[in-house]
């Protein structure tokens, strides 16, 4: 615990530089792509019909009038109204049942709306403003130790920890993380443990094709395999999209998502949502499983035991969903706290062996760290960055392969990274 606190403050101290004019330019396309988003929407649903798109009560009121009972039933509802969630993944997966009609395409618009908006208000302006705040044009976040139930990191003013991976944003390649940047004469060094939940929910649950599949095979390409039953062929576009598609639907049956809601997401029947969640029931058996032994676990004790010898209450109803993800989330965060804890002390001893020369953590996002450090320790930094993390693992899996196990390497941004 202490050298995560000491690591925590180092990376809250040193602050990540944000190109501000790059990120401006990033907030005024989403704005205009969420405008876009609107003005479609206002040529299905009318100002008479819902005034506020933004209200989850008018819209509730709006789609409960017009759909039948038995789509109703089907609409995920909100935990303390009942109302019909209006959240960005439950728009998603209900137009995903609708398909190509002006009802799904009216879900469709509501999702990505609400998905740049959130953009928008969680990392427009107040990243800017974050960075003015300081003489050195540097974002400072609070990071939280334990603050999540899982014990996960977090982070606030402005939360670090949910910035998003680079994707397309409906039609525009659009990247939060290459404004993150180092100042001249300096250079960013990260490495992220690659898929480190489904190799940790391989050794937790002793699925050994899972983990032969994320040491030495593709989970994702297996997926992407199945769907078009031939060998995936990364090297090309259409192949490696595909792929990088599937990895959605590895993550959702993993943490426990119904065939309704692999059908909405992914555009499928139901009963091809269904097929592919026993395909990956078939070929991972003991990982599946590990869900149903933990709620059974949770269902006699209301609690669940943690690979790090603690324990989460469950309560008296346990969901299959919380009893998926709660056992894999701590064993990465497990992981990860014995990595930092590492990393602090290597990067203290690089800064005593060159007093001369900067280099600190400055972030934990995601399963990421990530240094800044002078021109002239970039290489080492990131042979001690990489070290570090695979010690990391290794104490909490000790024995288990860290061939493949992290990704990453050194750049003028964090998303512009390369492995020297």
């Amino acid at each position: 615990i202490d050298g995560i606190t000491d690591a925590v403050i180092e990376m809250e101290d040193a602050g990540n530089l944000r190109d501000q004019v790059q990120h401006k330019s990033l907030v005024d396309k989403w704005r205009r792509l969420a405008d876009a988003r609107e003005a479609d929407l206002r040529k299905l649903i009318t100002v008479d019909e819902v005034a506020n798109l933004n209200s989850g009560k008018q819209l509730n009121e709006f789609f409960a009038k017009l759909l039948p009972d038995d789509i109703l039933r089907e609409w995920p509802r909100t935990e303390k109204t009942g109302m019909l969630s209006t959240a960005n993944k439950d728009l998603e997966v209900m137009a995903g049942m609708f398909g190509d009609n002006p009802m799904g395409d009216a879900l469709r618009l509501l999702s990505e709306r609400s998905t740049l908006n959130k953009y928008i208000s969680s990392f427009g302006d107040g990243l800017i403003n974050q960075a003015k705040m300081h003489k050195d044009g540097r974002v400072r976040a609070r990071y939280n130790i334990g603050a999540a139930i899982t014990c996960r990191f977090s982070s606030s003013g402005p939360n670090l920890q949910q910035i998003p991976r680079d994707r397309d944003f409906f039609g525009e390649r659009l990247s939060i993380r290459t404004g993150f940047i180092a100042p001249t004469g300096r250079k960013l060094v990260s490495y992220d443990y690659s898929g480190i939940e489904l190799r940790v929910l391989a050794l937790v649950s002793g699925d050994e094709q899972l983990l032969e599949d994320m040491v030495n095979g593709d989970v994702h390409s297996e997926v992407a395999k199945y769907v078009v039953g031939r060998d995936i062929d990364r090297k090309v576009t259409a192949d490696k999209e595909l792929r990088q598609s599937m990895k959605g639907v590895s993550f959702g049956i993993v943490y426990g998502t119904s065939a309704i809601g692999l059908a909405g997401r992914n555009g499928w029947s139901l009963p091809y949502a269904q097929e592919m969640i026993d395909f990956w029931a078939s070929r991972y058996p003991d990982a599946f499983a590990l869900r149903f032994a933990a709620q059974n676990e949770a269902n006699a004790t209301e609690y669940l035991r943690m690979i790090d010898g603690g324990a989460i209450y469950m309560g008296k109803r346990p969901s299959i969903t919380r009893c998926a993800n709660y056992p894999v989330q701590r064993a990465a965060l497990s992981v990860m706290a014995e990595a930092i804890q590492e990393h602090e002390i290597s990067m203290r001893d690089l800064r005593d062996r060159n007093p001369d020369r900067f280099a600190y953590m400055i972030s934990t996002i995601h399963d990421a760290l990530i240094d800044e450090v002078d021109d002239a320790l970039a290489m080492e930094a990131q042979a001690i960055m990489k070290r570090d993390m695979e010690v990391g693992f290794s104490k909490v899996f000790p024995g288990a392969s860290t061939a493949r196990l992290v990704e990453g390497g050194i750049g003028q941004s964090w998303g512009t990274l390369e492995e020297n």
